[in-house]
């Protein structure tokens, strides 16, 4: 799939804007990607619901001894107060005629409409990217170029099932991409049969429910876990090698951040980053530090352990099903983070 943006390397300040949330935030670690091409850059993380102007003007100007600068973001710019709009817009113009700063600011916007005055500042001295989907031509045409991107190649007809699967919330149809190449292998070439047991099903819970049912689960609550995990597969009909995928890249985040000093979501995010994933917002970010916290460095190993074992097993080498292959692991990680949560909430 073709995440890259066109940036302007000669400009310092760059708004990613659009209609999908998810699109947004790809663009937005896209631009942080191919900036942080140009040196050893720390990222700097803003939410506008809860930012002080003066947070962001010092983020911007000061210099970063163990680096070579930063990349500022400042998300959801259309929720800052008229204040801090009308501040920020006349800063950026004095900013960037009287070279004031030479570190990198990131703006994103995914709802809402963004202050005429401040766009205009942005659009003067920086460079504005468009990812907004329009009408259904233009989703369709988005869909079809992300299929078309993937290593993946696929029979008649599954363009058009994953089409109405997804309606207008087109931009899934990455995270779906992703777990059939996980699953399958790049370049292989799949049919309806294939696809079908990895579209969530209408009326379906969410996968993240289970991963959360796993890490706040208490000593002896695997017949509990494993029960929602039965009714899950059994209601939503989904494949047991998409719920695998879901949980070993689960496993995967929580090695990635085990061990931060503070779990601050700055410092979470540049782990995820600094591995090959993508950053997370404050709430998911804030339950990932959660779960990272209770587990020891030897549980964290465990974990991954399971993990690769269970995908051994899913690829026929105990000769056991897929589903309790699944399971087995689901009821081990369960007992691990129920012990974990046990003994710490003893303290």
């Amino acid at each position: 799939m073709d995440n890259e943006l066109s940036l302007d390397h000669q400009k310092r300040i760059f708004l990613i804007r659009g209609n999908d949330p998810r699109l947004v935030q790809d663009g937005e670690a896209a631009a942080i990607e191919s900036l942080q091409k140009k040196g050893q850059l720390e990222v700097v993380t803003f939410e506008s619901s809860s930012v002080e102007g003066s947070q962001v003007v010092m983020a911007l100007s000061q210099a970063y001894m163990f680096s070579d600068g930063a990349i500022v973001t400042l998300r959801s710019i259309d929720a800052l107060d008229s204040s801090l709009t009308e501040m920020l817009g006349q800063y950026l113009i004095k900013a960037t005629e009287e070279r004031l700063f030479d570190n990198y600011l990131v703006l994103s916007s995914s709802t809402g409409t963004i202050d005429s005055k401040l766009l205009k500042s942005i659009t003067t001295c920086g460079q504005v990217i468009d990812l907004k989907l329009g009408d259904a031509k233009d989703r369709r045409s988005f869909l079809e170029n992300e299929i078309r991107s993937s290593s993946l190649s696929f029979e008649a007809g599954v363009t058009n099932l994953i089409a109405n699967h997804f309606g207008e919330d087109v931009a899934r149809v990455r995270s779906l991409l992703e777990v059939l190449e996980a699953t399958f292998g790049s370049g292989s070439r799949l049919g309806v049969e294939e696809i079908e047991p990895y579209l969530n099903r209408a009326g379906s819970q969410p996968l993240y429910l289970l991963t959360s049912a796993i890490e706040e689960a208490r000593a002896n609550s695997e017949s509990k876990v494993l029960g929602e995990l039965r009714r899950f597969i059994d209601d939503s009909r989904i494949h047991p090698l998409l719920v695998y995928t879901t949980i070993s890249r689960r496993i995967i985040e929580i090695a990635a951040v085990h061990g931060l000093l503070n779990y601050s979501v700055d410092e979470i995010n540049r782990a995820l980053v600094a591995s090959g994933m993508r950053k997370k917002n404050d709430f998911p970010a804030k339950k990932l530090a959660s779960a990272a916290s209770v587990l020891t460095y030897d549980d964290v190993l465990k974990a991954l352990e399971y993990c690769a074992e269970t995908e051994g097993r899913m690829k026929g080498l105990d000769g056991i099903s897929d589903r309790f292959a699944l399971e087995l692991l689901v009821a081990r990680l369960t007992n691990l983070f129920g012990r974990r949560n046990q003994s710490s909430s003893r303290r």
